[in-house]
């Protein structure tokens, strides 16, 4: 993120101070959500292992086979149960803290607006002020909301789940691991990329409002010099650059998706690979396998969390940007 980007996170920062208190609960849930969901994919291994004699807690082989089948049965319930709870208080308090962080900046948009001079509103259409106040407030409150805690949320599951993975048996646990890194690096090579085509959309949207504002608002003038086919062919142009750069964003979102796809399907056939190895030469359990086959596909459930709100949060460094620009604009009368 470039400096002048961190200034203007840093300076809408102070939005969230009054919601601080329950912006901490939400981080505070975060821990036990990610065990509760780490947690089930070992519960599940273990029950095939005590099924086979061979459970990883000693405890449990002792135990009735009736009885340990049971207890894992209900601490698997209760993990869903609270992980469920968890995370719709969590997902309650985030669109909420969300939605005061949208009205407080509106209405310091509003009242900056209304302070500048009219040699500026004179160069900036009303539609394009129009998409600042709306759809640029909406993206920015994503990233304050779902999208930064969210992220967050993502980083603490895949640290719980890789602390688990290399606990129960280190090899696959490093193999795993070693499968994120080529969807790190192109997460990053994306990032830029995904930005610049972000703002353009923004931009074209702008215009986009702005050519229809104007054209409603001065329909009499339009009817009068009889120019509705071309005004209606000039906003057709500026509709279709507004697709054209659409597509631009969906092309980068649809190629990390595409690709996370494809990492975890190759993640999964070499745990099947050489977990099948291990298995028939009696290095690792049944139970532990199926464990690591949950753990390939819930470990890469986070990143693709990631994926989509990495596309959130460029949409909002971008809201950031032009927000930042119209606050940053000098107020000439006082």
């Amino acid at each position: 993120m470039a400096s002048n980007d961190f200034q203007r996170v840093k300076r809408l920062g102070r939005y969230i101070r009054q919601d601080k208190k329950r912006l901490l609960i939400i981080l505070l849930i975060l821990v036990p959500v990610a065990v509760a969901g780490a947690i089930q994919p070992l519960l599940v291994g273990q029950a095939i292992s005590v099924l086979r004699g061979e459970a990883t807690f000693a405890f449990l082989n002792d135990l009735p086979l009736r009885v340990a089948i049971r207890l894992l049965i209900f601490v698997l319930l209760i993990s869903v149960l609270l992980r469920l709870c968890l995370q719709g208080y969590q997902t309650y308090n985030i669109q909420a803290v969300g939605q005061r962080l949208t009205a407080r900046i509106r209405d310091d948009l509003f009242s900056h607006s209304m302070a500048l001079s009219l040699r500026f509103h004179d160069r900036m259409p009303v539609g394009k002020m129009l998409t600042r106040l709306t759809s640029d407030v909406d993206a920015l409150a994503e990233v304050f909301g779902s999208g930064a805690v969210g992220v967050i949320a993502d980083l603490v599951s895949l640290f719980v789940i890789a602390i688990t993975m290399l606990l129960v048996d280190w090899r696959l646990g490093i193999l795993l691991l070693i499968t994120q890194i080529p969807v790190t690096f192109f997460m990053l090579w994306l990032q830029k990329r995904y930005r610049r085509a972000n703002y353009r959309v923004r931009e074209e949207l702008s215009q986009l409002n702005a050519d229809f504002q104007e054209n409603l608002q001065g329909l009499e003038v339009v009817q009068l010099f009889r120019r509705q086919i071309i005004n209606g062919k000039k906003f057709n142009k500026t509709g279709n650059i507004y697709r054209q750069a659409v597509n631009g964003t969906i092309f980068y979102d649809s190629s990390i998706s595409a690709f996370i796809e494809w990492v975890s399907l190759a993640a999964v056939s070499l745990v099947l690979a050489l977990g099948g190895l291990m298995v028939t030469s009696g290095a690792m359990g049944l139970g532990t396998l199926t464990t690591f086959i949950l753990y390939s596909q819930r470990l890469f459930e986070p990143l693709r969390q990631l994926a989509e709100r990495f596309t959130q949060i460029q949409g909002g460094l971008t809201a950031v940007e032009r927000i930042g620009e119209l606050l940053e604009e000098r107020i000439e009368i006082s």
